[in-house]
């Protein structure tokens, strides 16, 4: 048994080190078909702004993370890269719009 610890330990790290790859290939394969949706969705309403809401929009990782895909999709495709684009911000609110409005919803029934 002791000579198998080693093994085990090396084993250990190989799937760690893997995990990390999976996690940063599907969070990249996220934020890319996310970049690319919202940019569709610019380029065919000309939007002044694009809110981001939910308790998503509260982690500044994400958001900074999108916003960098979103440029980085932009300054590579040649039909856009001319455009200015509508800046993307989170929601004022973040997670707590809907608490908000199901509150108004009570005040309003009285």
């Amino acid at each position: 048994i002791r000579e198998g610890i080693p093994y085990f330990y090396t084993i250990q790290k190989s799937f760690m080190h893997l995990h990390k790859i999976f996690y940063a290939l599907v969070f990249h394969s996220y934020y890319y078909s996310l970049a690319k949706g919202i940019i569709n969705l610019m380029v065919a309403f000309d939007p002044e702004l694009v809110v981001i809401g939910g308790g998503i929009s509260a982690n500044t990782t994400f958001m900074t993370d999108l916003n960098a895909t979103i440029a980085d999709l932009q300054a590579n495709h040649n039909s856009i890269n001319h455009l200015t684009l509508a800046s993307v911000v989170p929601a004022k609110l973040r997670n707590d719009a809907g608490m908000i409005g199901a509150v108004y919803q009570l005040i309003k029934r009285g």
